[in-house]
């Protein structure tokens, strides 16, 4: 399973800061770190005990280029459904790839060893 979660930091910081007393910008910075907590640390926390009894039994996490390739493909109505029905859709969704596309290569080069970094 996978998702990813994208604030606008231009949007937050263009939110009033203090609305009918409530502090607005407050909230929002709030709610991203709730998620964040709620999508990355309490379920690794939780799943620890479960991810060590599926390594010990040989399994792995990672799926293969074939199994990525079905999932990819499955998915496709998905991402057609987007782009038809969202305001702007093709042009949201083009710009979410190509973040996601500099994002991989970012990592990419991170996790690279320095001998095969390709400068």
């Amino acid at each position: 399973m996978g998702w990813r979660n994208f604030a606008n930091t231009k949007k937050t910081v263009e939110t009033p800061a203090d609305l009918k007393g409530m502090k607005i910008r407050t909230v929002v910075v709030d709610g991203f770190y709730a998620l964040q907590q709620a999508t990355f640390a309490s379920p690794k926390r939780k799943s620890i005990k479960a991810y060590q009894d599926f390594k010990s039994e040989g399994d792995q996490i990672y799926a293969t280029p074939a199994q990525k390739a079905e999932f990819e493909a499955a998915t496709k109505p998905v991402y057609n459904w987007f782009k038809m029905n969202v305001n702007n859709g093709d042009q949201v969704f083009g710009d979410l790839e190509t973040a996601v596309s500099q994002a991989k290569k970012t990592v990419d080069f991170e996790r690279a060893p320095c001998n095969k970094r390709a400068i």
